[in-house]
């Protein structure tokens, strides 16, 4: 299987890709973007950016079957990068926080009040979280 993690820039898309490898045990510490410790964004420029500029893959075994995760840049100058990388997929996790849906209290969402159609495409994932 092979995984993107997708979203806007600074949702916590590296963030839950270390957290995915580090559950995985496919590495032994938590790599932290903001402190440049990220697997998954190791070149210069995204070390001193904090940010994903190219897509970055690595693998994880959970439960016998193999993952390729694949993270990838979601700001707008880079993502060509990212739709590249979305060409070879099995499923999509999309992230974004609560805010930016408008819902600042925790409200519920339905399918309905998610602005991509989950209907089309991979199979897919949506992780929303509080920021």
């Amino acid at each position: 299987r092979t995984i993107a993690i997708v979203g806007q820039g600074g949702t916590g898309k590296s963030q839950l890709a270390e957290a995915m490898l580090f559950t995985a045990g496919s590495t032994t510490r938590l790599g932290r973007p903001d402190d440049g410790t990220a697997l998954m964004d190791f070149e210069p420029e995204e070390l001193s950016r904090h940010i994903s500029i190219s897509s970055s893959f690595h693998h994880l075994n959970w439960k016998r079957t193999e993952v390729v995760l694949a993270n990838t840049p979601g700001y707008a100058a880079f993502l060509p990068e990212a739709f590249a990388t979305m060409r070879a997929l099995d499923g999509v996790v999309f992230v974004q926080t609560l805010e930016a849906f408008g819902f600042d209290n925790g409200l519920v969402l339905s399918r309905e009040s998610l602005p991509i159609d989950l209907r089309i495409g991979p199979a897919n994932m949506v992780v929303i979280h509080r920021w």
